[in-house]
Protein backbone atom coordinates (compact mmCIF):
# COMPACT_ATOMS: atom_id res chain seq x y z
CA UNK A 1 0.00 0.00 0.00
CA UNK A 2 1.54 3.34 -0.95
CA UNK A 3 1.49 5.82 1.91
CA UNK A 4 4.07 8.60 1.44
CA UNK A 5 2.53 10.51 4.36
CA UNK A 6 3.62 7.73 6.73
CA UNK A 7 7.22 8.50 5.87
CA UNK A 8 6.80 12.23 6.55
CA UNK A 9 5.16 11.52 9.92
CA UNK A 10 7.87 9.01 10.83
CA UNK A 11 10.67 11.44 9.97
CA UNK A 12 9.08 14.16 12.10
CA UNK A 13 8.47 11.84 15.06
CA UNK A 14 12.03 10.52 14.97
CA UNK A 15 13.37 14.06 14.45
CA UNK A 16 15.42 12.88 11.48
CA UNK A 17 16.83 15.99 9.81
CA UNK A 18 16.46 16.69 6.11
CA UNK A 19 20.25 16.48 5.84
CA UNK A 20 19.89 12.71 6.35
CA UNK A 21 16.62 11.94 4.53
CA UNK A 22 15.20 14.41 2.08
CA UNK A 23 11.68 14.26 0.71
CA UNK A 24 11.80 15.09 -2.99
CA UNK A 25 8.98 15.82 -5.36
CA UNK A 26 9.21 13.39 -8.26
CA UNK A 27 7.93 13.38 -11.80
CA UNK A 28 4.19 13.00 -12.03
CA UNK A 29 2.09 12.11 -15.07
CA UNK A 30 -0.34 14.88 -14.04
CA UNK A 31 2.51 17.38 -14.44
CA UNK A 32 3.62 16.03 -17.82
CA UNK A 33 6.27 13.78 -16.20
CA UNK A 34 8.71 16.66 -15.93
CA UNK A 35 11.59 16.00 -13.57
CA UNK A 36 11.58 18.35 -10.61
CA UNK A 37 14.94 17.59 -8.98
CA UNK A 38 17.83 16.41 -11.14
CA UNK A 39 20.16 15.80 -8.17
CA UNK A 40 18.46 12.45 -7.52
CA UNK A 41 18.17 9.41 -9.78
CA UNK A 42 14.96 8.98 -11.74
CA UNK A 43 12.22 7.23 -9.82
CA UNK A 44 11.89 3.58 -10.78
CA UNK A 45 8.57 2.39 -12.17
CA UNK A 46 6.01 1.64 -9.50
CA UNK A 47 4.25 3.32 -6.66
CA UNK A 48 5.37 5.87 -4.12
CA UNK A 49 7.06 6.22 -1.73
CA UNK A 50 10.52 5.12 -2.79
CA UNK A 51 13.66 5.47 -0.71
CA UNK A 52 16.79 5.84 -2.86
CA UNK A 53 19.87 4.75 -0.93
CA UNK A 54 23.20 5.66 -2.56
CA UNK A 55 25.78 2.95 -3.01
CA UNK A 56 29.36 3.40 -1.91
CA UNK A 57 30.48 3.56 -5.57
CA UNK A 58 31.02 7.12 -6.69
CA UNK A 59 31.92 8.71 -9.98
CA UNK A 60 34.70 11.19 -10.65
CA UNK A 61 32.45 13.97 -9.38
CA UNK A 62 32.05 12.20 -6.02
CA UNK A 63 28.34 11.51 -6.58
CA UNK A 64 26.89 8.00 -6.24
CA UNK A 65 26.76 6.06 -9.49
CA UNK A 66 24.33 3.41 -8.25
CA UNK A 67 21.22 3.59 -6.09
CA UNK A 68 19.37 0.91 -4.16
CA UNK A 69 15.61 1.51 -4.17
CA UNK A 70 13.28 0.49 -1.36
CA UNK A 71 9.55 0.67 -2.04
CA UNK A 72 6.56 0.62 0.30
CA UNK A 73 6.25 2.82 3.35
CA UNK A 74 6.60 0.13 6.04
CA UNK A 75 9.75 -1.29 4.42
CA UNK A 76 11.22 2.22 4.31
CA UNK A 77 10.32 2.81 7.96
CA UNK A 78 11.89 -0.51 8.95
CA UNK A 79 15.19 0.24 7.25
CA UNK A 80 15.30 3.79 8.65
CA UNK A 81 14.62 2.42 12.12
CA UNK A 82 17.46 -0.08 11.70
CA UNK A 83 19.80 2.65 10.45
CA UNK A 84 18.89 4.87 13.41
CA UNK A 85 19.37 2.10 15.99
CA UNK A 86 22.77 1.13 14.56
CA UNK A 87 23.78 4.78 14.01
CA UNK A 88 24.74 4.14 10.38
CA UNK A 89 25.29 6.79 7.68
CA UNK A 90 25.86 9.53 10.25
CA UNK A 91 22.54 9.10 12.06
CA UNK A 92 22.59 10.09 15.71
CA UNK A 93 20.95 8.22 18.54
CA UNK A 94 17.29 7.57 17.71
CA UNK A 95 14.41 9.31 19.45
CA UNK A 96 12.73 6.26 20.93
CA UNK A 97 12.35 2.90 19.28
CA UNK A 98 9.32 2.54 17.05
CA UNK A 99 9.26 -1.26 17.09
CA UNK A 100 10.13 -1.99 20.73
CA UNK A 101 13.23 -3.39 22.36
CA UNK A 102 12.16 -6.82 23.59
CA UNK A 103 10.72 -9.68 21.56
CA UNK A 104 7.34 -9.30 23.31
CA UNK A 105 7.21 -5.56 22.55
CA UNK A 106 8.09 -6.18 18.92
CA UNK A 107 5.43 -8.89 18.54
CA UNK A 108 2.71 -6.73 20.14
CA UNK A 109 3.63 -3.72 18.00
CA UNK A 110 3.64 -5.92 14.89
CA UNK A 111 0.14 -7.17 15.79
CA UNK A 112 -1.18 -3.63 16.03
CA UNK A 113 0.56 -2.53 12.81
CA UNK A 114 -0.84 -5.53 10.94
CA UNK A 115 -4.36 -4.81 12.19
CA UNK A 116 -4.03 -1.14 11.22
CA UNK A 117 -2.76 -2.15 7.77
CA UNK A 118 -5.68 -4.52 7.25
CA UNK A 119 -8.18 -1.83 8.29
CA UNK A 120 -6.52 0.71 6.00
CA UNK A 121 -6.47 -1.66 3.03
CA UNK A 122 -10.12 -2.61 3.57
CA UNK A 123 -11.08 1.07 3.81
CA UNK A 124 -9.04 1.93 0.71
CA UNK A 125 -10.56 -0.96 -1.25
CA UNK A 126 -14.07 0.09 -0.21
CA UNK A 127 -13.45 3.69 -1.34
CA UNK A 128 -11.92 2.47 -4.60
CA UNK A 129 -14.86 0.13 -5.31
CA UNK A 130 -17.38 2.87 -4.46
CA UNK A 131 -15.56 5.23 -6.81
CA UNK A 132 -15.63 2.66 -9.60
CA UNK A 133 -19.31 1.98 -9.04
CA UNK A 134 -20.05 5.70 -9.15
CA UNK A 135 -18.08 5.97 -12.43
CA UNK A 136 -20.01 3.03 -13.90
CA UNK A 137 -23.32 4.56 -12.83
CA UNK A 138 -22.43 7.80 -14.62
CA UNK A 139 -21.51 5.88 -17.77
CA UNK A 140 -24.68 3.79 -17.77
CA UNK A 141 -27.02 6.72 -17.09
Amino acid sequence: MPFPRRIAIYLREKQIPSTHVRIVRVSDPKDGNRVVDFSFPPRPAGSLPVLAVPSEKTGEDGKPVEWFHIRQSMAIIHILEEICEKKLYGFDSPVGGLFGTSIVERVRINEVLTLAEECTVNWYDRILIQGLLMDLTEILV
